[in-house]
């Protein structure tokens, strides 16, 4: 009876231990594209566009496309939640409410959350028009969870570049 206990036990430890056993490491960049496994996603730098250097991105950016005029520009962020329990919903409830206290951009969501498909992945995604500097600005914010980690595609147009956008989108392929 004690070797059954200790083997329940030892299953349960061990099971729980595999709960979140994707790891969290870093993607890989070049100067044409980016590839992660943790994400299980690759991108393509498409003609024309640039790619940023590590030294010009923050710590939390994994990469950054851009038009050589700045728009439109993708970027894909890897954040570590503060609760692993959260929530993509939760999440962006939390990031809404966070935009509207922002004093340097006037933050508008358009529509409600939709669920779409980006390198045969699931994602959440939240649009928004913002305005700053007297510029009017499109971003998709595409948000999925992958273990204790929100990841975030943000693609960011203007008025005229919404056909770019799109390319820098089909960029994007599995990994």
């Amino acid at each position: 009876m004690k070797r059954i206990i200790a083997t329940v036990c030892a299953l349960i430890l061990l099971l729980a231990g595999c709960g979140d056993a994707a790891k969290y490491k870093r993607g890989t960049l070049t100067d044409t594209g980016f590839e992660s496994a943790f994400l299980g996603l690759a991108f393509t730098l498409p003609e024309g566009y640039e790619m940023a250097s590590e030294e010009d991105m923050a710590d939390f950016e994994e990469m950054m496309a851009t038009a050589s005029g700045g728009l439109p520009n993708v970027s894909v962020t890897v954040e570590r939640l503060p609760h692993a329990r959260l929530t993509v919903e939760q999440y962006i409830s939390s990031f809404k409410e966070q935009m509207a206290d922002s004093t340097f951009l006037s933050v508008s969501f358009v529509g409600e959350v939709e669920i779409v498909e980006l390198a045969g992945q699931r994602w959440h995604k939240l649009s928004s028009v913002s305005t700053t500097y007297g510029m009017e600005l499109f971003q998709d914010y595409l948000l999925r969870k992958v273990g204790d980690r929100i990841v975030s595609v943000v693609v960011t147009w203007s008025e005229g570049t919404a056909d770019e956008m799109h390319e820098l989108l089909e960029g994007f392929g599995p990994l």
